[in-house]
Order: C-alpha cells, then structure tokens, then sequence
C-alpha cells in the first residue's frame, strides 16, 4: 500500500518526469499534492486518488535513493 509524504520522489507514467511531492493537503472533501519537478522550478498540483493501492493517478513511486542527473556516484 502506497502513501503519499512529502520528500518522496515520484515518476510520472507518460513522460518518465521525476517529481518530488512538497506538500500534501486537504481541500473539503479531496485531498491534493503539490509536486515540483526533480530538473526543474515546475509544479502542479494533482488530486489524490482515493484508492491506496494507487494513491496519485499516474504516477509511480520510486524506489531506492534517487539521483538527480549528473550526480551518480561510482
């Protein structure tokens, strides 16, 4: 079961983006999380889904440290 917190990284489905989640929030009766591009200032906000097997439609969670490109170690 996946939860959405801010400081996770997550990856766009369509396009391969990487977003870090900054924020999470409740408005009324939905709730919604601020992502920030990992290669950029870019955010959008995008409504939680209300199934917790797949909390943010469309994207996938990233697992193990992530590395921003040009930082790998070796």
């Amino acid at each position: 079961m996946a939860t959405v917190a801010p400081g996770q990284i997550w990856r766009e489905e369509t396009t391969g983006t990487h977003y870090l989640v900054v924020r999470v929030y409740s408005e009324l009766f939905d709730n919604y999380a601020v992502l920030r591009q990992t290669e950029g200032e870019a955010t959008r906000r995008v409504k939680l889904a209300k199934n917790p097997v797949q909390p943010l439609p469309g994207f996938v969670q990233e697992s193990g440290a992530f590395h921003a490109p040009g930082t790998e170690t070796k």
